[in-house]
């Protein structure tokens, strides 16, 4: 069989089918093979421009991951180049944002969110090994503006009301007096809410009820989850955070050693865990 020469092959473009130049008559192997094979080329070159969603934080630079959902093409930019204008830039070189459910560009103009867990403490590491954090902040939801360096929204589940101290000492400069933060506790009484002022910024602290941050915070903010239910998920970030920016209902403030005193045991997650 002769060499197969792709120069031999007219390569399609956006308006053009495939052609191999000069087929001839039908029955030639070669030719047929040739044309076989500029066809898996093609295809192949083509579907590497595709990177599938969770593929998308290991991909170098900045890139954009399009995204099937419902019929519909979305784009999903992650750009570690962008969080680095934004407080979410530190958090992320010193390997805080994990398990991410988003990170990136939402709806809103000039916003970055992100949805995932926030490592609090970090236990002793042997030599390269990657171990998980000893305290995390979940189901974390945040956003702030590119040039912005505090965070204009978040929120957070904590096993504890004590870990609070926790999240303003890791946030630090993140946070505003003008933010909104609000973070949701397991040992907090059913019956209370509060409002804790802590290094400059105020926290709402509320007990866990709906199971997720995310309904408590629908349920928190009056937002329908049936009108979010068609939103992608920077879209839902963005109504949130839209609407948790303009919450200002007052609770009882206290200070962090009166919370102290007023939070419940803490329960241990790993009780009643099958071995």
């Amino acid at each position: 069989m002769a060499a197969c020469d792709v120069r031999d092959v007219a390569f399609p473009t956006n308006r053009a089918p495939f052609v191999a130049n000069d087929m001839g008559s039908t029955g030639q192997p070669a030719r047929i093979a040739c044309l076989a094979l500029a066809l898996a080329l093609v295809r192949m070159l083509q579907s590497s421009r595709h990177i599938p969603p969770r593929m998308c934080e290991a991909a170098p630079g900045p890139r954009a991951c399009k995204i099937h959902q419902r019929g519909m093409l979305m784009t999903d930019t992650i750009s570690h180049h962008v969080l680095d204008e934004t407080p979410l830039a530190s958090l992320q070189h010193q390997g805080r944002l994990l398990n991410a459910v988003f990170r990136g560009h939402t709806n809103a103009p000039r916003r970055i969110g992100f949805r995932g867990e926030l490592a609090l403490r970090f236990g002793p590491r042997l030599a390269d090994e990657a171990r998980p954090p000893e305290l995390s902040c979940e189901q974390v939801m945040a956003v702030a503006n590119v040039n912005d360096p505090h965070l204009s929204f978040f929120a957070g589940w904590l096993l504890s009301f004590e870990y609070l101290r926790d999240v303003a000492e890791v946030l630090g400069n993140a946070l505003s007096a003008r933010g909104k933060y609000f973070l949701f506790c397991d040992n907090v009484d059913l019956s209370r809410r509060y409002q804790v002022p802590y290094n400059g910024a105020v926290f709402y602290v509320l007990p866990i009820v709906e199971s997720t941050v995310y309904n408590e915070m629908l349920e928190l903010l009056h937002l329908e989850k049936s009108e979010l239910k068609r939103k992608d998920t920077a879209g839902k970030l963005d109504a949130v955070a839209d609407a948790a920016i303009l919450f200002d209902l007052p609770f009882d403030t206290i200070s962090y050693a009166e919370g102290l005193e007023a939070m419940g045991p803490v329960r241990n997650p790993n009780e009643n865990r099958p071995v």
